[in-house]
């Protein structure tokens, strides 16, 4: 396992973890010592333009393939084409998986395992607000994120 650890502009850190050939999982405030490949790097690079407001899509190889169910992949590959700075309802996310289970929807975004890159945070309830993201102790992590790509788009 190969991972880099990078500071966030706000009180967390954010950890990208390579097998080599793609990116299996990028996780916030993971406490484990950095042992970074050229793709580790190449990530890191990649989330710290995106911070500064200078990357609107990631490039970075990952497969989502094998993971979970096939609603489980359709959520994630449905929420690769929101674009930078969008927000949609966890409806219209299962809309555009072709489902209309929200509950489902929100259950697979919880096991996202690459934040950031495929871009979860930009959906949101319909009612407002950010949802719990990972469980409501990373809803301060997605309002950073929203507010970042506010201001940037």
């Amino acid at each position: 396992m190969n991972s880099i650890t990078l500071a966030m502009p706000i009180n967390h850190t954010v950890t990208v973890i390579s097998d080599g050939k793609n990116i299996t999982n990028v996780v916030f405030d993971m406490k484990i010592c950095d042992e970074p490949d050229s793709l580790c790097r190449l990530a890191a690079g990649q989330i710290s333009e995106y911070f500064a407001g200078k990357r609107k899509c990631f490039s970075l190889p990952y497969d989502i393939s094998s993971l979970g169910t096939p609603f489980f992949r359709s959520i994630l590959t449905a929420i690769t084409t929101i674009p930078y700075g969008e927000r949609i309802t966890y409806a219209k996310a299962a809309e555009l998986a072709g489902s209309g289970a929200v509950r489902a929807c929100g259950s697979a975004l919880k096991r996202n395992p690459l934040p950031i890159i495929i871009p979860c945070h930009r959906i949101v309830p319909a009612s407002g607000g950010t949802g719990n993201y990972m469980g409501g102790q990373g809803n301060d992590i997605k309002a950073f994120l929203l507010e970042l790509e506010d201001k940037y788009k």
